[in-house]
């Protein structure tokens, strides 16, 4: 690659190469590969319910922050991380009218809350319509604090999250 007029940002730990980690291209794009975010989504269609939600496939990880086990990203570092979920939902009790409420989840304390209605048939047994639902929350952390998500309020059955439901992060700054 030619990065002619490029500034980089290098720094070394003690007697150890120099490493980039950031640069500013001589049009003015700047990248940061080490900026911690994650892309994770579900491995296989699940039943709904009110919990917190597991997002076991991993897409990527920039700096190892998200845990598969537990679905949670640990921020690194303080800084504002912007967080974004988008659930795919699958049936449910014919005819049945429902709210769900979702959270965005800060060390185990709902942070920000998502509500999300619908009064139309959506099938039977986890057929027949499938609905998108996704939000975004912004969320100042500090080095250790962890995010996850959760829903709760769903009465009826027999619905299900589709793998195509995931949840993704990275630091804004």
């Amino acid at each position: 690659a030619n990065y002619s007029g490029a500034l980089t940002f290098k720094t070394r730990v003690s007697g150890g190469a120099l490493t980039e980690h950031m640069r500013v291209s001589s049009s003015g794009i700047v990248t940061t590969p080490n900026q911690p975010a994650f892309l994770a989504k579900r491995n296989s269609t699940a039943a709904w319910g009110n919990s917190t939600l597991s997002f076991p496939t991993e897409l990527y990880d920039k700096g190892n922050h998200y845990n598969t086990s537990n679905s949670r990203f640990t921020a690194p570092v303080d800084g504002v991380y912007v967080f974004h979920l988008q659930l795919t939902i699958l049936g449910g009790t014919t005819g049945q009218d429902d709210t769900m409420y979702w959270y965005f989840n800060k060390n185990a304390s709902n942070f920000q809350t998502m509500q999300d209605n619908w009064s139309y048939r959506l099938g039977s047994a986890g057929n027949g319509v499938e609905m998108n639902i996704a939000g975004t929350a912004v969320i100042p952390c500090n080095a250790n604090d962890y995010i996850d998500v959760s829903t709760s309020g769903i009465a009826h059955t027999g619905g299900k999250f589709h793998t195509s439901s995931y949840f993704s992060g990275y630091l804004l700054g």
